[in-house]
């Protein structure tokens, strides 16, 4: 194999682990906070129009798709890099505690703070969740924005 076509195959590569870590990392429990017990649902309802009530109806995920942000800032784009090699650090460390838990207790509550150290560590590196799950959902579609992303997280390796 050449080296153009390995590293063109590093960057595929990169890209779907890229893709697998929004779903399977912050996107989820962010799309969480969107639902809410029956009651909670039940006492917020209020009169929509036709229209809105078309876009209250949406797949939460096509709805969290239309709102994304697209215009991102190099600033952003960096922070959201540095975040990402954070993240990783936190994923293996809480992975390791999880395969040596049997009580699923135990489990959530590692997960938790898991997520807790996820968001803080998104934060410190001054962007917010949204901003973050924003720029790795966007860099899905967006072929430039993925590059720049990679570039900075391999520049920051």
């Amino acid at each position: 194999m050449s080296k153009r076509t390995f590293s063109n195959h590093v960057r595929t590569v990169k890209m779907t682990l890229l893709s697998l870590f929004l779903v399977l990392g912050l996107a989820l429990p962010a799309m969480a906070q969107g639902y809410g017990t029956q009651d909670q649902q039940q006492e917020g309802q209020q009169e929509y129009s036709p229209q809105e009530q078309q876009q209250q109806q949406q797949d939460p995920w096509e709805q969290q798709q239309q709102d994304i942000r697209t215009d991102f800032s190099d600033e952003e784009i960096e922070n959201a890099a540095n975040a990402y090699m954070d993240i990783i650090e936190i994923r293996e460390e809480y992975h390791g505690k999880l395969t040596e838990v049997e009580d699923p207790e135990a489990a959530q509550e590692i997960q938790m703070e898991a997520n807790e150290r996820i968001t803080q560590a998104v934060e410190e590196n001054g962007i917010s969740v949204e901003t973050y799950n924003d720029i790795i959902t966007a860099a899905q579609t967006d072929e430039e924005l993925m590059n720049d992303l990679l570039t900075r997280i391999d520049e920051i390796r």
